[in-house]
């Protein structure tokens, strides 16, 4: 598919200078040779873009989809045995439009129930009826991946690779009218210059190729419109319409556009057409403006009629869906239709389990993206691919915008960017420019992206100019004037760059840490020149269950992974947990996720951000809603607390670890990206404690659109108890009388440490002995000889001292950091391992946390917990290896606390347990506790040197520890499992290379 001439792709480059007509600058697409049979003939037609809805047919269509012959051609034999005229037999069929290998051709593969990937044919007969000496009829082509070869009646009508652009071609000279006519197309194999995006994803799990969407015929005038392009302005109550017509008007024409609003007439222009006129503009005032949004979505038919003469029948009619809407990008805010929107948006990976390729139905896609609305989103973006045409119908009803992200380069092709030749660029801009234009009139669509996560000091500077400058962010521009450009989303928050300045609207972002971690606020960098979104934010996952097989039986996507699964934690001895473990990730996975979205609405320098994902990918199964769009863990009332226009949030995350006897202030704040000021609110606000409820309420003045507002601050009390407890802050905020929204969150209270956890907490009472006989053999003391009488000895290595002490009937609680029996398994690319507390991201490998059990154990009866570790456990469980106690298992040991593992895996990971040694006992925790009860806690998380990360909370460590002394110096200590003496020295000796890097970053060792 072309649309430019060579001197006009020129001009694009050194400056893009408007073209004229475009039928005059269209050149055929030339044949390149390949090596698997991609194509054998010469270009005979131009495949054009086609504007036009397949639901709004003004002119006479021939259906051609349903049944079509099928047959495979993997040797590429097809054409020379005649197959494109009709001969031989095929005996497959397939269903158009669809994908063959969901209807059953194909081997029975590992990830779908049939599939194949090779070339292949199909065919049938068609019906044409009469058409005049003044008629043409076009053939129209909705997608085809990844390129096909066209034929009618034996001719070759056409080559495309443009399988994301919606087509025409004109076939007239190849049709026999009043007569029954045969269409052959292949399905070609990839082509060496082609489009790289998720359709093409060489890591997916999905594998298709076909007619994807309709086939139709067209019967139109010979002079007829096949471009429109609607210019809205809805501040000055003006549409204006630049039309194309198929060819030179040969003598006066008169066209007459219309703007509709149901069958009512709200705008009319009538405009003379002069011979030898191509291209014009029509500009239309409207008697009243409807603006679209997401909030109200209102659509408007816009009609063009073109006649003969001023009063004739009309020789050609047609009609397109419009939204009168303005996106401006200004400061560091966007503003839709005039007002400041935060951009909530959700990433589609486009995985279809029923039809593998995206549906051609506007009612499968419109209850979802409804679902997605009552979630709070109002945005969607494609993973380097753009939504198909079906899918922006559905969006321009919804009310979701679309970014559209080109397909130039996911996965084979991903590096071929960097270093770009002519040859990729000039197919991009005809590839950019063909989905621009079927694209450009839907209201839902805000902007287009020309890459994603592009390094920019990997790139060419011929890269940098192609996709950041001056190639295709200003063709696209040119082409789309009334909507954003961003050149690259992923990486760089600041136009100016060592190769230039970016020509873009806002930046797209990952979080300055990669992956956020629950209670992390760092800040962003950035020239505050442009919005910011956060990029693929954040990839929090969890632990599928198996009951979810059942969803698939109809599906042709296959779960695999739930046979990794299974036969991982039943080898593991963790076949019983799995329910559990599905529970308490989901828990973790909405708590990560709902910490994120209000980090984002808390940042002053956020403008929005794409969840990535709304629905599971599979065995990715990291979405809000799993892979057939039903809710996993969050309702979307639940869920609209934080993502709704209007949200309460807490003004500074952090600590929610509170001190009994205090009175606490949590300052609260209002993100509000409603339609109006809200004026003269108030926010109460109520504080659930063990001793009943607490209540308060603030008046707020004004509430500003688009800012962050300042709500005061919620003021409680903390009565003292005899151990931890939980509290649940409650608040809500009304206008009028009307409840704009309700927010909620965790917090627990701690008593004071006692003297015994104090003592611990300093290193130089390392070698002391205090308490009722408890001896500190930590840090410069961690290999000295045990004092008689000692009752109990706090340790963070083991040597055959210990061994024997514990041997003998002594009790240890040891704190084990860099002991062998750590799970080091590198997870997410990281040069060294660095455990997180939030869910694994979805390309974590085969380890990480998928959150965590705790069993009922007297160690823990006073420490709150429900289950699972809560946000008390983050700062002693970030930074910090669990377990690893699989050697443990055949002498009957269990965890107290225990690491759930990735599903692939399975591994055996504790974070607490105990045993007996010989006569002796242990309580092992591998949990940070001890480094956070260090003095000097005001160090900054550094990714390099994980373990210097401090930081400024130990109240619940200094309480945790009080427990676990309690527990140990008690009469409960009795653990039903026995290890040996030598196997306990050889798990948990200090490795070699912890020490050696311990004492490179000068780390003082426990």
């Amino acid at each position: 598919m072309v649309f430019l001439s060579h001197r006009s792709r020129l001009s694009i480059f050194c400056g893009f200078v408007f073209f004229t007509l475009l039928l005059s600058c269209v050149s055929p697409q030339c044949i390149e040779p390949s090596a698997d049979n991609t194509c054998h003939q010469a270009q005979t037609a131009e495949f054009l873009p086609d504007v036009f809805s397949y639901r709004l047919p003004y002119r006479p269509q021939l259906d051609l989809n349903g049944e079509w012959e099928f047959r495979r051609d993997p040797a590429g034999i097809g054409k020379d045995l005649g197959w494109h005229r009709g001969d031989d037999v095929f005996s497959g069929r397939v269903i158009v439009p669809g994908a063959p290998q969901a209807q059953g051709h194909g081997a029975p593969h590992q990830y779908q129930k049939t599939m194949f990937m090779e070339p292949f044919w199909m065919r049938r007969t068609f019906e044409v009826p009469s058409i005049a000496s003044d008629e043409r009829l076009w053939l129209r082509v909705g997608g085809i991946l990844p390129a096909a070869e066209i034929y009618v009646n034996g001719m070759a009508i056409g080559y495309t690779k443009s399988s994301r652009t919606q087509q025409r071609i004109d076939i007239t000279q190849s049709i026999e009218p009043s007569a029954t006519n045969f269409i052959a197309i292949k399905i070609c194999g990839l082509p060496e210059v082609r489009m790289d995006g998720l359709l093409e994803w060489n890591e997916g799990t999905q594998k298709w190729m076909g007619a994807f969407r309709p086939i139709y015929c067209e019967i139109a005038n010979r002079l007829s419109v096949i471009d429109v392009f609607a210019l809205p302005d809805p501040a000055s109550g003006t549409l204006k319409a630049d039309i194309t017509l198929s060819e030179r008007a040969s003598s006066k024409y008169t066209l007459v556009v219309r703007l509709k609003d149901g069958d009512k007439n709200i705008g009319r222009k009538r405009v003379s057409l002069l011979p030898g006129t191509q291209q014009i503009s029509a500009g239309v005032k409207l008697k009243h403006v409807e603006v679209w949004c997401p909030e109200n979505p209102k659509l408007y038919t816009l009609e063009i009629e073109l006649r003969d003469s001023r009063f004739g029948d009309p020789i050609d009619r047609v009609g397109l869906n419009i939204g009168m809407k303005d996106i401006r990008a200004e400061g560091t805010k966007f503003f839709l239709n005039g007002k400041p929107v935060f951009l909530r948006c959700f990433g589609d990976d486009h995985y279809y389990p029923d039809t593998l390729c995206p549906p051609h139905d506007l009612d499968w896609y419109l209850p979802r993206l409804q679902t997605a609305r009552a979630y709070g989103m109002n945005a969607v973006k494609a993973c380097v691919e753009v939504i198909p045409q079906d899918y922006l119908e559905a969006c321009d009803r919804a009310g979701i915008m679309v970014i559209q992200e080109m397909p130039f380069g996911l996965s084979t092709l991903r590096e071929n960017r960097h270093k770009i030749d002519a040859r990729f660029r000039d197919y991009y801009a005809r590839e950019l420019e063909g989905i621009v234009r079927v694209s450009r009139n839907h209201a839902s669509v805000i902007a287009y992206s020309m890459s994603s996560e592009l390094a920019y000091d990997s790139q060419t500077q011929e890269s940098f100019d192609f996709f950041n400058g001056s190639g295709l962010p200003a063709l696209s521009r040119q082409l789309a004037p009334h909507v954003l450009t961003i050149d690259c989303t992923g990486y760089v928050n600041s136009k100016e760059t060592s190769k230039g300045m970016r020509n873009t609207d806002f930046y797209a972002s990952v979080h300055p840490l990669w992956m956020k971690d629950i209670l992390q606020e760092t800040d962003f960098a950035t020239d505050e020149k442009a919005p910011m979104i956060l990029h693929e934010y954040n990839w929090w996952s969890n632990y599928p269950h198996p009951s979810d097989r059942a969803k698939y039986s109809d599906a042709q996507l296959k779960p695999f992974w739930l046979d990794t699964l299974l036969e991982t934690a039943w080898a593991n001895g963790q076949g019983e947990l799995i329910s559990l473990y599905n529970k308490n990730s989901l828990w973790l996975q909405a708590l990560a996720r709902k910490d994120g979205i209000e980090y984002a609405r808390r940042n002053r320098l956020v403008e929005g951000y794409i969840l990535w994902l709304l629905i599971d990918f599979g065995h990715w199964s990291e979405g809000l809603l799993d892979d057939f769009w039903n809710p996993k863990n969050v309702t979307p009332q639940e869920f609209m607390k934080s993502n709704g226009d209007t949200v309460i949030l807490l003004a500074e995350e952090g600590n929610r670890c509170l001190s009994m006897g205090e009175c606490p202030r949590i300052p609260l704040a209002i993100s509000h990206y409603g339609s109006r000021n809200l004026n003269n609110s108030t926010l109460r606000w109520r504080i659930h404690r063990p001793d009943g409820i607490q209540e308060g309420d603030a008046d707020i003045a004004e509430v500003h659109y688009g800012e962050l507002t300042s709500a005061g601050t919620a003021k409680f009390e903390l009565p003292i108890k005899n151990k931890a407890y939980k509290l649940e802050l409650e608040v809500e905020l009304t206008n009028d009388g009307e409840r704009i929204n309700t927010n909620n969150w965790s917090f627990w209270a701690f008593p004071a440490p006692d003297n015994e956890a104090c003592l611990i907490a300093d290193p130089k009472s390392a070698g002391r002995t205090i308490g009722d006989g408890i001896y500190l053999r930590l840090y410069a003391s961690r290999k000295a000889p045990i004092p008689d009488g000692t009752k109990l000895v706090i340790a963070g290595t083991v040597d055959a001292d210990l061994g024997d002490y514990i041997q003998k009937g002594g009790k240890c609680i040891l704190f084990p950091q860099g002991a062998e029996i750590e799970n080091t398994t590198v997870y997410y690319g990281q040069s060294s391992f660095y455990p997180i507390y939030r869910s694994i991201p979805w390309n974590a490998g085969s380890s990480g946390n998928s959150g965590t059990v705790i069993s009922p154990h007297p160690s823990l009866e006073k420490f709150p917990n429900e289950g699972m570790c809560d946000l008390p456990f983050v700062p002693m469980m970030r930074g910090f290896l669990p377990m690893e106690f699989e050697p443990l298992r055949k002498y009957g040991v269990q965890p107290i606390i225990r690491g759930i593992d990735h599903y692939y895996s399975n591994r055996n990971n504790a974070y607490l347990m105990e045993f007996a040694v010989g006569e002796g006992k242990v309580l092992a925790c591998s949990l940070g506790v001890l480094k956070q009860l260090k003095p000097d806690t005001t160090a900054q998380v550094n990714w390099d040197n994980p373990a210097a990360f401090i930081p400024n909370q130990t109240i619940q460590a200094r309480y945790l520890l009080t427990c676990l002394l309690d527990y140990a110096q008690g009469g409960y200590f009795t653990p039903k499992a026995a290890v040996p003496r030598d196997d306990f020295l050889l798990l948990f000796k200090i490795r070699p290379d912890f020490v050696e890097k311990a004492e490179s970053a000068g780390q003082r060792l426990m």
